[in-house]
């Protein structure tokens, strides 16, 4: 079975400036950012839509979990069907201010595009 592994590291904020909302809801943000050696694992394998799961009982693993968000929205731009499982193996803090969430995120985004053998350039 095809795996891929990616590995989502912590960072602190070192400065955050939001400079605004976006049409889309999210907002545009400037920052100064660190990463440091905490991480969390992101493993990538075959499953029946996009399933998560975590090691982490209070960490949600539902459509509104940021790595199943980032799945889901790569899918739609690249009209794939998304039968994946996405593995979260935590170990950045939860609610710590280490952009676990969004560092899990990045990672599916940079696996799936490994995974279903995209070929994307970063700023696609």
């Amino acid at each position: 079975m095809k795996q891929i592994k990616e590995t989502a590291y912590a960072k602190i904020n070192l400065g955050l400036d939001i400079l605004g909302k976006r049409e889309d809801g999210y907002h545009e943000v400037s920052m100064i950012m660190q990463s440091v050696g905490l991480s969390d694992e992101v493993v990538i394998s075959k499953g029946n839509g996009i399933q998560i799961s975590c090691n982490l009982r209070n960490l949600s693993c539902g459509p509104d979990n940021l790595a199943y968000r980032a799945a889901a929205l790569l899918a739609g731009h690249c009209d794939i069907i998304p039968n994946v499982h996405i593995a979260l193996n935590k170990k950045i803090f939860l609610a710590a201010g280490l952009a676990g969430g969004s560092s899990d995120a990045a990672a599916v985004l940079r696996g799936l595009n490994r995974y279903w053998e995209l070929n994307l350039e970063n700023y696609e």
